[in-house]
């Protein structure tokens, strides 16, 4: 039995929500992320403290270095999360393809994600081997960093639900 073809427009807002699912469902992602912010804090602050050390024993040329050099760390710590999401966006959907709606489909043995006129991805069931889902996003989980991106908005509840089903369906039933 075949579905009908959904079109789904991956915005940068969905692919954010995507990336924020994606490290909540998979905690050795978030702990990852926590503990390269917190490097980036400490070190910073290290620096920072160094800079007054040495500020207070009279080498000003050292401190404001000590100085410089933790505020580059803090101001990269600050934007390289909105930088990396920018980057692995633009990459997944280069500006020669911005403007494709990518188009999901399925049938009782696979699943069919189309990017028209570029590529065409099918997948049999088995393959997807978990699902994580929030109130606007459904993630596919083909591996433990390879995902599918199904925003809500994209179809009518029941196929999503009957999508979920398909996803999440034991392997003995797959």
């Amino acid at each position: 039995m075949d579905s009908a073809t959904h079109n789904i427009p991956i915005t940068f807002e969905d692919f954010r929500r995507a990336q924020r699912l994606y490290r909540t469902h998979r905690p050795v992602a978030r702990l990852q992320m926590v503990v390269n912010i917190s490097l980036a804090f400490i070190c910073a602050c290290g620096m920072l403290v160094l800079g007054v050390f040495y500020c207070q024993h009279g080498d000003r040329g050292t401190a404001f270095g000590w100085w410089c050099a933790s505020s580059a760390i803090a101001i990269y710590g600050c934007i390289r999360w909105p930088l990396l999401m920018r980057r692995l966006y633009r990459q997944a959907f280069p500006k020669a393809h911005t403007g494709v709606i990518l188009e999901l489909r399925w049938t009782d043995d696979q699943l069919i994600y189309t990017a028209p006129g570029l590529s065409e991805s099918r997948y049999h069931w088995k393959v997807i081997h978990d699902v994580a889902e929030d109130e606007n996003t459904v993630l596919l989980m083909l591996s433990k960093t390879n995902f599918i991106i199904v925003p809500r908005k994209a179809m009518p509840d029941e196929a999503m639900r009957d999508l979920i089903a398909r996803s999440t369906a034991k392997e003995s039933e797959k």
